[in-house]
């Protein structure tokens, strides 16, 4: 598959359907310790080219928020998240460049830039999305403390889904 629009498009969609039809449905923690929510649907929006036009970038991280949000009856608040972390984005990059620069033609996978500078790109988009995520969610600082401890327990599986997703697919 040469289109890298297509691609990308049922990327999502396979992302989409992983998230609404088993992730929701995992309880990691069970009825004792609920604070982990496995997120795996931001690597959407960190996998999108290089060269996705910024506006593309923030409409496309709001229509993903809005069908997460339609499954997940939370009205707004994936859809703010994605929208943030979409308008993050190109500044982080702008932040990591590699020492060779980017090359506007390749995927932002470890197998052209490193799993160095994937895991701490993808690792900043994916904890800013679950920091905003629960701060959207709980939206009060009486709640900081279990606003942190969600986005540190949710980080670490989110971000060993993406490591297995990567180790599979990224090399195809």
């Amino acid at each position: 598959m040469n289109n890298p629009i297509i691609k990308n498009i049922i990327r999502a969609l396979f992302f989409i359907l992983i998230q609404v039809l088993v992730l929701r449905r995992i309880d990691i923690g069970g009825a004792s310790f609920n604070y982990i929510s496995l997120l795996f649907y931001p690597i959407v929006l960190v996998l999108l080219p290089m060269n996705t036009p910024r506006n593309i970038l923030i409409v496309s991280g709001f229509i993903l928020g809005i069908i997460i949000d339609f499954f997940y009856d939370s009205p707004g608040v994936h859809a703010a998240t994605c929208t943030a972390i979409a308008f993050i984005r190109p500044y982080l990059l702008s932040y990591l460049t590699p020492r060779g620069g980017y090359n506007v033609g390749y995927e932002l996978v470890p197998k052209k830039y490193g799993y160095n500078w994937f895991f701490k790109y993808a690792g900043v988009l994916v904890f800013a999305h679950l920091l905003l995520y629960f701060s959207f969610l709980l939206f009060s600082p009486i709640y900081t403390g279990q606003i942190l401890l969600r986005t540190l327990s949710s980080f670490l599986f989110s971000m060993l889904f993406i490591l297995i997703y990567v180790q599979l697919f990224s090399n195809k």
